[in-house]
């Protein structure tokens, strides 16, 4: 039987503040307010159309969710406006493609690399796996071949922090761990195999980008419960009012906070969580869109995204978003997106950083000495990646009942500061399965994986 909880206020209009607000919805509940801080829906899965007719993600989200329910959901906002695609990534090694994942198509390698890689994979077969951080895990799972030319510096430049530090207990169906019998048998037969993980096959907007998602569903749950262009600056949990920018404040019983869990702790002022939230650690992302005149290249005519490990590239990933969808660039047009993580442990040059991504894709082939580009656009996340380090488990589990017992339910890709359920699906279901919790006393199955 429902529950009446009293005034629900939704900080954030992402996935999971938006997947709190659909729930509610579908109840039947009344007495809620969400509040977001941009002036548009989508949170990190918003998109913008620029003023050159491209559209732009903030990183790179494609839909491939397991959830029937979170099926339904985005299928009843767009219908059958979508694009079924294949996901076609590479790695860019040695100026040439390899199909992603990468343990699987060592054939397509240099014979030293390929060499190395092999014979690493073997020697980690006969040893148990090393569980003691992400670095140790990588070299006992893959064998030393593939850590030295791969796994370590791409995750070095993807988490922008020492791998010794993260622990493993996000990894699950992240990384897969080889199968040296399917390595060898494709390394005998020649044989490409990319069809590994939930996203070899996704689903994308026809239009509009990622963000026509989350805009179809505030357009659902109906505008007027929306206020943008409105953050909270200040939460005080003993008169249960959250203070706001524009000198504004609202009354809550339940506050569901999608704020980064950091920034929450700070709004609040209590010692209690302070002190645990000092040991979390992020990685801000720089997303660098680049939109070029002419036809696209014959060898990036399939192609989705591209890992880039090798150290002399300062993104770890680009996406020829263009690809994803024909109304993503205008008629005549191409696009490419670049990302490049940023931390106290890896500074970047901000002030030169779209030269130099665009000096790169010129060095690598991707873009010609003609290329005319037109549009050069680049976005800042502050909260990137929220990194598994391996006293985050511990945080959590001091900070998050601290601030339930003050009626503040902290969920989403920062709010519940885990990388691992952190994709668009899991964190709509975050939202949506809280007031699940809070209104008919289900259980947080997301969360609580």
């Amino acid at each position: 039987m429902a529950r009446d909880i009293g005034r629900i206020v939704i900080l954030g209009a992402g996935p999971c503040g938006l997947g709190a607000a659909w729930r509610l919805q579908e109840l039947g509940y009344r007495d809620f307010a969400i509040h977001e801080r941009d002036d548009r829906v989508g949170g990190l899965a918003a998109s913008i159309r620029d003023d050159h007719g491209f559209t732009w993600d903030f990183g790179v989200h494609v839909l491939y969710s397991r959830s029937a329910y979170f099926n339904r959901v985005v299928e009843s906002v767009l219908g059958g406006a979508w694009t079924e695609q294949r996901r076609n990534a590479q790695v860019w090694m040695r100026g040439q493609f390899v199909p992603y994942p990468l343990q699987y198509n060592v054939h397509r390698l240099p014979a030293d690399i390929r060499r190395d890689c092999i014979l690493g994979l073997v020697r980690a077969a006969t040893k148990p796996n090393d569980l003691s951080s992400f670095h140790a895990w990588i070299v006992s799972s893959f064998g030393d071949g593939i850590a030295d030319h791969f796994m370590v510096p791409y995750n070095e430049k993807v988490w922008a922090a020492p791998l010794q530090s993260m622990s493993v207990s996000w990894i699950a169906e992240r990384v897969p761990r080889p199968d040296l019998e399917r390595v060898l048998a494709n390394l005998l037969d020649g044989r490409d195999d990319d069809g590994w993980g939930p996203n070899a096959s996704f689903r994308y907007p026809r239009e509009g980008g990622t963000g026509a998602i989350w805009r179809g569903v505030a357009d659902r749950i109906g505008r007027d419960r929306l206020t943008l262009g409105r953050s909270a600056v200040r939460i005080d949990p003993r008169r249960r009012r959250v203070y706001f920018n524009d000198g504004s404040e609202d009354r809550y019983d339940v506050l569901v906070s999608t704020v980064p869990l950091d920034q929450l702790v700070v709004m609040i002022g209590v010692e209690v969580v302070n002190g645990a939230a000092a040991a979390l650690r992020a990685s801000t992302v720089h997303v660098v869109g680049i939109g070029i005149e002419g036809e696209l290249p014959s060898h990036l005519a399939d192609r989705r995204w591209i890992y880039f490990p090798e150290r002399t590239v300062p993104f770890y990933r680009a996406t020829v978003l263009s690809n994803f969808a024909n109304t993503m660039a205008p008629p005549g047009h191409w696009s490419l997106l670049a990302e490049v993580s940023e931390s106290p442990h890896r500074p970047i040059d901000r002030t030169h950083l779209v030269d130099a991504v665009i000096a790169s894709l010129a060095r690598e082939g991707f873009l010609s000495p003609d290329s005319r580009i037109v549009s050069r656009w680049h976005a800042t996340l502050a909260h990137g990646y929220p990194t598994p380090t391996r006293d985050r488990d511990g945080a959590l589990a001091e900070l998050l009942p601290a601030l339930e017992a003050m009626s503040i339910f902290s969920r989403g890709r920062f709010g519940a500061w885990r990388y691992e359920i952190s994709n668009q699906d899991h964190s709509f279901l975050q939202g949506s399965e809280l007031i699940g919790r809070l209104i008919l006393g289900a259980e947080e199955t997301t969360f609580a994986t």
